[in-house]
């Protein structure tokens, strides 16, 4: 998922399409339970909209940009390898990370 202002329409979502379909969030009622249980921001159904094959987009852009292949290689200098089951309270986090926490403020 993307979250982007737009000049002309303001806040937008953007769902990968593959993704918003599996879990029928776009233009369906069963949208409003994503949202209701926290899984998608409270964006209004104006608002979101698919994105196509987000991945392959990306993946071309890296190809063809030079300067956002760079920014994307610098960052891999910068990835540190992290065992996370040597940390004593991951699987705690891990847990707490997984609750989802519905957004009760709409995002207009």
């Amino acid at each position: 998922m993307w979250f982007v202002n737009d000049s002309k329409r303001g806040n937008l979502l953007g769902i990968p399409s593959a993704f918003g379909k599996r879990i029928g969030l776009l233009l369906c009622p069963a949208s409003q339970n994503a949202v209701n249980i926290g899984f998608v921001a409270n964006f209004p159904q104006s608002k979101i909209e698919k994105v196509g094959n987000a991945s392959l987009e990306g993946a071309t852009v890296m190809l063809l940009n030079t300067d956002m292949r760079e920014v994307a290689e610098n960052m891999t200098r910068n990835v540190e390898h992290v065992e996370l089951e040597t940390t004593p309270d991951f699987f705690e986090v891990f847990v707490e990370g997984c609750m989802f926490d519905p957004m009760t403020t709409a995002i207009a």
